[in-house]
């Protein structure tokens, strides 16, 4: 039974295709419809490909850039101490 089926489809779209009179223009909307389909298709993947490549690439610069150094805190400490214990120097000694 489905092989009669699907014979019987696939006679009536050679018919419809093979038609002397509407079959090479059936036959064209068919290719062109076909065609655009294709084209929509490539396009939307390609702005799929483009955004996920922008998204990544501005993930990859704020990575980069969001790195902030610690800055770190210099006491004095240290200097003061030295230079109080060695007491004041004179250059004329």
């Amino acid at each position: 039974m489905k092989e009669y089926l699907l014979a019987m489809g696939f006679g009536a779209a050679l018919s419809f295709f093979l038609d002397p009179e509407m079959g090479r223009r059936r036959r064209n909307m068919a290719r062109d419809r076909a065609m655009a389909i294709g084209r929509r298709t490539f396009r939307r993947f390609d702005r799929i490909r483009r955004k996920i490549t922008s998204d990544v690439m501005g993930k990859q610069q704020w990575f980069t850039h969001s790195y902030v150094p610690r800055v770190m805190e210099h006491s004095d400490e240290p200097i003061t101490s030295r230079t109080e214990s060695e007491g004041p120097t004179s250059l004329a000694a």
